[in-house]
């Protein structure tokens, strides 16, 4: 049965600071020039406590992490954030554009208690990385508080909660922020009875995690460490819970792709390379526009002073052949279009289910990543981006050997591989829009 619970949730006081000013996207995707920018835009921006500035003479008493504790604190005490007086849940609302279409998601923010994935409650698709998960338990030791909500889906065909968070939205939101062309508004529920009937509806509900593996376990892990604390808890302290974002998993979702960038493999040939793929890949050399300049930017701190519209040829033409197992490969400036032969070779190479070996991203990692490229640790030799335009950018610049593209994990196939208890590999999904980081907080204090 799934736990959750309304809670008091800690807010930018908007007497004293423009909310535009100080949200920010989740702390995993904020690049160093970002996290720059957001550091100017407001002294009360919450990168500050999210992802703090590291310094060379840092030390375990004067770190990012007691620093985001000495912000926090210091910004409750000058009300410059507050806490609501009621226990209360929170309508989450994105509008967006994508290909050329308008959309809009909305979903609920509340408590969620906290379950082993053994239980079956919650349900995990994507492996996770140690590092990320030993800095996250860091900030949530120093700073007892979830800063930012992880990103959970639920199926509810009839829409019947969707009906309650319909009433608690169609007056002017509380709070409503602009970032990167997405609007987010956030509206307060405090109505006993409506925060009752979620809490009904949602108890026999299967939850799939979409977004933020690492926070929830680390999540977990802070538990863990609280109960040793104290070894007398009862179940019910906040610590046993975590922020959550909920979406109806029957409305419509955006899943981007996450591109691969490989470095750090000792005397790569990429004619050797080749050959192995054609092994099992149709090879295909593609002839890309020139690199020219354009009046268009994006409207995001990656900002990198040229626009390269033959990285949009390279996911279209993947797009194009999305009902085949396709893939590109970029390298020193020339790309190749990569078609699996016969997707019988899965049974060979691949591991766990047919569901889990016929996707995308396990091809990728299976039988290119690992088999032809040789890599075993991920983490020394894989680094991952949405951006197309910086997995071009960065092999051309030499900071990296070659780039991997590949088309977006569906929402059927991450319903698929959740239900059989197995993981994609890292960076399977990339859900968007991401859901900004500062419009509420929650404080575990109790």
């Amino acid at each position: 049965m799934v736990d959750i619970a309304p809670f008091k949730g800690i807010t930018y006081n908007k007497e004293k600071v423009d909310v535009n000013m100080v949200v920010a996207p989740p702390y995993d995707i904020i690049s160093k020039e970002e996290q720059e920018g957001l550091y100017k835009k407001s002294e009360y921006n919450i990168v500050r406590l999210i992802l703090g500035k590291e310094y060379p003479d840092d030390t375990e008493n004067n770190s990012r992490y007691t620093r985001a504790a000495d912000f926090f604190h210091r910004w409750i005490d000058d009300k410059i954030l507050v806490r609501t007086d009621k226990p209360s849940m929170y309508v989450y609302e994105e509008d967006y554009t994508i290909n050329g279409k308008n959309k809009k998601m909305r979903g609920f923010i509340a408590l969620l208690k906290l379950e082993g994935y053994e239980t079956g409650k919650v349900k995990r698709h994507e492996k996770t990385l140690s590092k990320p998960k030993e800095d996250r338990l860091k900030l949530m030791k120093t700073c007892n508080a979830n800063f930012d909500q992880i990103f959970l889906l639920y199926s509810d065909p009839e829409k019947k909660i969707d009906e309650i968070l319909d009433r608690n939205s169609k007056g002017k939101p509380d709070y409503e922020a602009k970032y990167n062309d997405v609007v987010h508004r956030l509206w307060t529920v405090t109505c006993r009875a409506d925060i009752d009937e979620i809490v009904k509806k949602m108890k026999q509900k299967p939850l799939f995690i979409a977004d933020g593996h690492h926070r929830y376990e680390t999540a977990l892990n802070y538990r863990n460490y609280m109960r040793e604390k104290h070894p007398g808890f009862k179940g019910n302290e906040l610590f046993n819970y975590m922020m959550v974002q909920f979406n109806n998993m029957d409305e419509r979702l955006s899943i981007l792709p996450t591109h691969r960038l490989i470095y750090n493999i000792p005397e790569l040939n990429i004619d050797e390379t080749l050959e192995k793929l054609k092994g099992f890949f149709d090879v295909e050399k593609i002839t890309l526009p020139e690199k020219t300049f354009s009046k268009k930017l994006k409207k995001s701190f990656r900002v990198y002073g040229k626009y390269f519209p033959y990285n949009e040829k390279i996911v279209d033409m993947l797009k194009e052949k999305k009902n085949k197992k396709v893939f590109a490969l970029y390298h020193d400036k020339k790309c190749y279009l990569l078609t699996l032969k016969d997707i019988s070779v899965i049974n060979q190479f691949g591991v766990g289910s047919e569901v889990l070996r016929k996707l995308d991203v396990s091809i990728l990692h299976t039988l290119i990543i690992e088999k032809i490229l040789g890599i075993t640790d991920v983490e020394k030799h894989v680094k991952y981006t949405r951006d197309e335009d910086e997995a071009v950018k960065l092999v051309d610049e030499g900071k990296y050997q070659l780039s991997l593209f590949l088309n977006a994990t569906t929402l059927d196939e991450l319903k698929s591989v959740s239900e059989t208890n197995e993981n994609m590999p890292q960076k399977s999904t990339y859900f968007y829009p991401k859901q900004i980081t500062g419009l509420v907080m929650n404080v575990i204090d109790e």
